[in-house]
């Protein structure tokens, strides 16, 4: 498997050197939810655009968001819930879903919850409530929740 990108996801997929040449992993692009950035949402489509391009004849995985492209939806959500993205980021990130599905190339495109895991983002979920922790100040919202998935996990099921 060839994987574009150098962040979280894309170190936990060069451990395990998926053998399938066919496949191209994008794990690159914009990956904090609170971005607003054009110029990264830019960045991501165009490096979108050329990787789907350069690779008609492979199967591109997308790692897309969870959350943030159903927008307010409480309860579970699959294939079939309606995409509902009150964010820029996730209009941005069903935007570029609909870019991979518009194309011709084969395609699976991976929403992920809230991952967790070694050598993380510091502004995801997990690595600010730890931070908050170790500061004796914690902000709590009630009643809020979030889907967690430990990035071992994300990488087995792929593998």
């Amino acid at each position: 498997m060839k994987i574009i990108g150098t962040g979280f996801i894309a170190g936990h997929l060069e451990r395990i050197q998926i053998d399938c040449p066919d496949v191209v992993a994008v794990a690159a692009g914009v990956g904090d939810s609170a971005c607003s950035n054009k110029r990264e949402f830019f960045q991501e489509r165009q490096l979108l655009q050329q990787t789907i391009a350069r690779n008609r004849h492979c199967r591109i995985v997308y790692f897309s968001s969870g959350g943030r492209v159903y927008g307010d939806w409480h309860g579970w959500r699959d294939e079939q819930t309606p995409c509902r993205p009150t964010t820029q980021y996730g209009r941005h990130k069903l935007a570029c879903e609909n870019l991979i599905r518009e194309s011709d190339c084969r395609h699976l495109i991976v929403r992920l919850p809230n991952l967790v895991g070694p050598k993380q983002n510091p502004v995801q979920l997990i690595p600010a409530l730890v931070r908050q922790i170790q500061s004796g100040r914690v902000h709590i919202l009630e009643g809020a929740t979030r889907d967690l998935l430990g990035i071992d996990r994300l990488v087995s099921i792929l593998e």
